[in-house]
């Protein structure tokens, strides 16, 4: 009997423990990791901002460029320069990408008229 209290009582309180660490990241989940979270603002003379990041193959992550509400272009270049997505004239843009192979990539946002505000943010999903 003194056996099966024992172990009645260790599982409660093995339940119990787990039970207090894992609810609350099941209940709110860390964040995901920001791999990019740059803001620059983008005028006439400087239409153009390029971040690059490196990226192992097949690493999988979530880019959010936004314009602030006016319009802007976004696109990811690889090392030679060649241009792998482009998106053109919305303010906002949410794109689940995986890299195709090992290396520096790089995220451009540009805009044609002057001051607009943008953002880049990636995150490892």
């Amino acid at each position: 009997m003194a056996k099966i209290t024992t172990i009645v009582v260790s599982i409660a309180i093995i339940a119990g423990l787990t039970a207090t660490m894992l609810v609350p990241r099941l209940t709110n989940p860390p964040p995901p990791p920001f791999l990019l979270n740059k803001t620059t603002i983008l005028t006439d003379n400087n239409y153009q901002a390029g971040y690059p990041l490196n990226l192992t193959e097949g690493e999988r992550i979530d880019v959010k460029i936004s314009g602030n509400g006016q319009p802007i272009d976004f696109r990811i270049t690889d090392n030679q320069s060649s241009t792998l997505i482009e998106k053109v004239g919305d303010t906002f843009y949410d794109v689940p990408w995986l890299a195709p192979a090992d290396g520096t990539y790089t995220f451009y946002v540009s805009a044609y008229a002057g001051d607009i505000t943008a953002t880049v943010i990636v995150t490892k999903t």
